[in-house]
C-alpha cells in the first residue's frame, strides 16, 4: 500500500508533491518522490505487464551500488595486500552485503529505504577515505536529507568526532549547521499520526528488536559468538572499530526513543535497517585484522553460513506460500491481467469477515490495478456472498479475500489460487 502511494504521489504536480507527502507518510522527506515523479515518466513508455518491475530498478540499482561502495571501503582495509588480490576481495566484500538479508529484501521496495542506506554507505565511505569534512560533498549530505530524516541520525556520531579533532572541527560546524539547516527546514512538516498506546508501543519495540535478534543470531550462541568477535575486534583493530561498533548501538537506541516518545504503530524490524552499514563494516574490519587472503575468505563463509542462512530460510516460506513478501496482494496482478485478456466487464471482490483496516488496504491495492489493465465495474461485498453475485452476473470473476470460496459444486467453474487469495472464473 506503501508503494502504490509513492507511485501516486510522484505522479502529482512537481511543486504539489511535497505539501502531500509531508502531510500523509510518516515522517518522510519529499526526495524519493521527486525521483519518482521523473522515474514514472519513463516507466510509462514500457508495457503495463512490466510496470511492476520497472518501478522497483532503481531502487536495486542504488542497492548494487551501495554494496560496490562498502566493498570498495573493505578494499582499503587491506594493508599490504597483492594487487591480484584486490579484485577478490571487492567481490567478496561486495557479495557479502549485496545478500544481507534486510537491505537485500528492502532493495526492491519502492521507498526510500534504498536510497537511505545508499547515504550511508556514502557517508562511510567519506569517512574512510577522511572526505567526510570536504566542503565540497555538503550538498551531497544535505540531498540525502532529504531523502530521509534517517540520515540526520546517521551523521551525529560522525559529526561528534570530527567536532572532537581540531584538524575537521571547523569543517564539522559546518557541516552541522548545514544538516541543521535542513533538519530546521523539513522536519517540523514531517507528518506524525496519532499514536498508540504507550504499553502497545513499548511491545512493539521489544518485538521489532526481537525480530532482528532471532533473524540473525539465533540460537542463542550466536549472540554470544557476536559479541565474543567483537569484543576481540575492539581489542587487535584500530578505534574506528570501537567508532563503528559505538555508532551502530547508538542508531539502534534511537530508533527505540523516538518510538517509546511517538508510540508508532507500524514499529518493526525494518526502521534498524539504516544501523546495518555500520554493523557490516564491523565485519569487515574483523575481516580484515587477518593477513592471508585464504583465512579472510574462510571468514566470509563462516560468516555467511551463520548469519545469512535465515535469508535462504526466509526465502523458501516466502515463495512456499508462508510470508507475504509485498506491499500490494500477491495474485491481484494476475486477476486483472485475466480481467484484460478476457474482457470481464465486472470484479466482484469478497472480504468475508476481514476488518476494517484490510478492506480499505485492498480497496487501495484494487483501485491501482484495476484503471491499469482496464476498467471493470467493482462489486465489493463482505460475509462470503461472492458466489451468489457471480452466479448472477454474465460476464464476471470473483476475488476472495479470504481464500478459495465455498461456492459448491459448479463443474464449470474454474479456481485459482492465489496464494492467501483465490480467483473464481466461469466460461
Amino acid at each position: 500500500m506503501d508503494e502504490i502511494q509513492v507511485i501516486r504521489f510522484g505522479r502529482l504536480p512537481l511543486d504539489s508533491i511535497a505539501r502531500f507527502v509531508m502531510t500523509e507518510h510518516t515522517a518522510v522527506p519529499p526526495l524519493d518522490y521527486w525521483n519518482m515523479w521523473v522515474w514514472d515518466k519513463v516507466v510509462s513508455l514500457f508495457p503495463v505487464s512490466i510496470w511492476e518491475y520497472a518501478y522497483r530498478v532503481p531502487y536495486m540499482m542504488l542497492h548494487t551500488l551501495a554494496a560496490l561502495l562498502l566493498a570498495l571501503v573493505y578494499c582499503d582495509m587491506i594493508e599490504k595486500r597483492k594487487h591480484w588480490e584486490d579484485s577478490v576481495m571487492i567481490w567478496v566484500g561486495f557479495l557479502l552485503y549485496f545478500f544481507n538479508p534486510l537491505p537485500f529484501v528492502y532493495s526492491y521496495e519502492i521507498r526510500f529505504y534504498a536510497m537511505m542506506l545508499l547515504g550511508a554507505v556514502v557517508v562511510m565511505a567519506l569517512y574512510y577515505r577522511n572526505k567526510l569534512f570536504s566542503v565540497s560533498y555538503y550538498p551531497l549530505m544535505v540531498l540525502f536529507c532529504l531523502n530521509s530524516i534517517y540520515h540526520f541520525f546517521i551523521l551525529v556520531p560522525f559529526l561528534i568526532v570530527g567536532m572532537l579533532k581540531k584538524e575537521t572541527r571547523r569543517n564539522a560546524v559546518l557541516l552541522y549547521s548545514a544538516v541543521g539547516a535542513a533538519a530546521i527546514t523539513v522536519v517540523p512538516f514531517l507528518y506524525v499520526p496519532h499514536p498508540d498506546s504507550g504499553i502497545v508501543a513499548t511491545e512493539r519495540i521489544f518485538s521489532g528488536l526481537s525480530w532482528l535478534q532471532n533473524f540473525y543470531l539465533n540460537p542463542a550462541w550466536k549472540v554470544y559468538a557476536a559479541l565474543s568477535a567483537l569484543l576481540i575486534l575492539c581489542i587487535v583493530r584500530t578505534k574506528r572499530a570501537v567508532f563503528f561498533f559505538g555508532s551502530a548501538l547508538f542508531y539502534i537506541f534511537v530508533v527505540v526513543i523516538l518510538d517509546m516518545k511517538y508510540n508508532y504503530r507500524y514499529f518493526g524490524a525494518k526502521h534498524f535497517l539504516y544501523a546495518i552499514p555500520a554493523f557490516t563494516v564491523l565485519v569487515y574490519e574483523l575481516m580484515s585484522v587477518a593477513r592471508s587472503l585464504v583465512v579472510r575468505i574462510g571468514v566470509v563463509c563462516v560468516l555467511a553460513f551463520l548469519f545469512l542462512w535465515p535469508f535462504y530460510s526466509y526465502l523458501y516460506d516466502t515463495y512456499t506460500g508462508k510470508v507475504l513478501l509485498a506491499k500490494s496482494p500477491l495474485g491481484l496482478k494476475q486477476v486483472f491481467q485475466y480481467v484484460s485478456d478476457h474482457s470481464v466487464g465486472t470484479v466482484i471482490v469478497d472480504y468475508g469477515n476481514a476488518t476494517e483496516e484490510d478492506i480499505r488496504y485492498y480497496e487501495l491495492a484494487i483501485s491501482w490495478y484495476a484503471p491499469l489493465y482496464s476498467k471493470p465495474k467493482i462489486i465489493y461485498r463482505t460475509g462470503y456472498v461472492g458466489c451468489r453475485v457471480l452466479t448472477q452476473k454474465a460476464s464476471a470473476l470473483l476475488y476472495s479475500v479470504a481464500g478459495v470460496p465455498n461456492c459448491g459444486e459448479k463443474s464449470d467453474w474454474t479456481v485459482t489460487p492465489l496464494f492467501d487469495s483465490a480467483m473464481v472464473t466461469k466460461p
